[in-house]
């Protein structure tokens, strides 16, 4: 097999991944092709992602292999926190900005709350937990 720089970037990716959640590993592989094609296509559209994704299946295929990850993957704080924390390099002994910030808008007659905790980092607030 012929490694190129995005396979070893996977294969790390999977490893770090596999080490930090408790996901089967094909959750872990689908999770690590979204992750580089964020990077890659910078827009969280599924379609574009779809296309980017490498897959020897067709587009449409992926778009609903992305789509059932989506509704049905839930990542458990307890296990997603530390691993975000460990991906910014901040240690859990550092001491931490802990940002609380609670919205509330209408979507038609529904009332939309939601709740975040994010962590301060290099003047960018990281979400942690969310409620919706």
């Amino acid at each position: 097999m012929h490694l190129t720089k995005t396979t070893l970037e996977k294969a790390t990716l999977i490893t770090f991944l596999t080490q930090g959640l408790a996901f089967n590993l094909a959750r872990i592989k689908c999770l690590s092709s979204i992750i580089l094609a964020l990077i890659e296509v910078k827009t969280v559209n599924l379609a574009r992602i779809a296309g980017f994704c490498n897959y020897q299946t067709a587009i449409t295929s992926r778009y609903r292999r992305l789509q059932r990850f989506v509704q049905q993957v839930s990542f458990p704080p307890s296990k997603l926190a530390p691993l975000l924390l460990h991906i910014m390099g901040i240690s859990p002994a550092d001491k931490l900005t802990l940002i609380l910030d609670r919205t509330n808008w209408k979507l038609g007659k529904k009332d939309c709350n939601i709740l975040y905790l994010a962590v301060a980092c290099q003047g960018v607030a990281i979400p942690l937990f969310g409620l919706f």
